[in-house]
């Protein structure tokens, strides 16, 4: 008697390698998502030290070419205006609703950080200026703090 022998999966192995397939890929996506989600915060967090950083720069550099007594701090407003060395209103920086912004006079206004200021404060001597800078990251609490004492050529 000639018996062929049959090939093939049964009904049982298929499930188990279903579900096998279905475990490995369930946790390559839960692995995929939270390193993107990490990525994510860490972009996040990168972006507010750029800004904090290209914001003092750009303060550094003005003030710098000012001169310290043609600079006034009000503070009820949380302004610094920098004025040329003939006393003409050459920048303002400004802390308005979480943003720094500086204008040019007779320019545009320009973001010099977009979100996340807390706090934007200086301090006048008549040799120096410090400026303090608050920046922070809602969702992740992520906070900086940025101090920098700026000596303007006379």
């Amino acid at each position: 008697m000639y018996t062929r022998r049959q090939t093939g999966f049964t009904l049982v192995e298929l499930t188990v390698g279903m579900l096998y397939a279905s475990v490995l890929a369930l946790t390559m996506g839960v692995l995929l998502y939270f390193n993107y989600k990490g990525l994510t915060q860490l972009q996040s967090v990168a972006d507010m030290q750029r800004d904090g950083a290209l914001a003092m720069n750009t303060m550094t550099r003005v003030i710098r070419d000012g001169s310290a007594t043609n600079m006034s701090w009000v503070g009820g407003y949380s302004y610094l205006v920098v004025k040329t060395t003939n006393n003409v209103e050459g920048w303002r920086f400004a802390m308005t609703n979480s943003r720094l912004v500086s204008a040019v006079s007779g320019g545009s206004t320009m973001d010099l950080v977009r979100q996340g200021v807390t706090g934007f404060v200086c301090s006048l001597t008549p040799s120096s200026v410090v400026v303090r800078l608050n920046l922070t990251e809602s969702p992740l609490n992520a906070g900086m703090n940025l101090t920098n004492t700026i000596y303007p050529r006379n």
